[in-house]
């Protein structure tokens, strides 16, 4: 759904589990909820992208070769894999924690905390977009946050 609205055209490719919809989004904060089932289990997640269309900065009033500067703010994307779910039981008080963080300009748009307390010691490959952290562990339950910053896109609508 997009702001409320569903959304008639997407694909859903099975081997990537990866859905994909262009979307027309209104300037502002756009709501996109995505609702999965399979059998008896369902999902959902919703996130806000926000649509800033902008002159690309001149004080003069003037576009840019006739056009607008558009930014879009996409959301982080996270690919967990170490853990690969959300909910794991290790015999080691050490655990090499490793997920993918899409959508973010550098490692200092990140932050691992766990229970409670910041990760200061991770890594974060721009190639790959994998952050690593080895983390000491208490015994029993273990709570690890993963927070990211949006990344913003700029493009030129007279180019598109």
């Amino acid at each position: 759904m997009l702001n409320g609205a569903a959304v008639p055209s997407f694909t859903y490719s099975s081997s990537t589990n990866e859905i994909t919809a262009v979307l027309s989004l209104r300037s502002g904060a756009n709501t996109i909820k995505i609702d999965a089932v399979n059998g008896d289990k369902s999902a959902t997640i919703t996130f806000t992208l926000t649509y800033t269309a902008t002159v690309d900065g001149r004080n003069d009033g003037t576009t840019n070769n006739g056009g607008t500067i558009n930014t879009v703010t996409v959301a982080p994307e996270f690919k967990m894999i170490s853990p690969s779910t959300t909910s794991e039981s290790v015999s080691s008080s050490t655990y090499m924690l490793k997920t993918q963080v899409l959508n973010v300009a550098a490692k200092t748009d990140i932050k691992i905390t766990l229970n409670g307390t910041t990760v200061p010691g991770f890594t974060y490959s721009s190639s790959t977009k994998e952050i690593t952290a080895v983390l000491s562990l208490r015994s029993g339950a273990n709570t690890i946050v993963i927070n990211a910053t949006c990344l913003l896109y700029t493009s030129d609508a007279a180019d598109e």
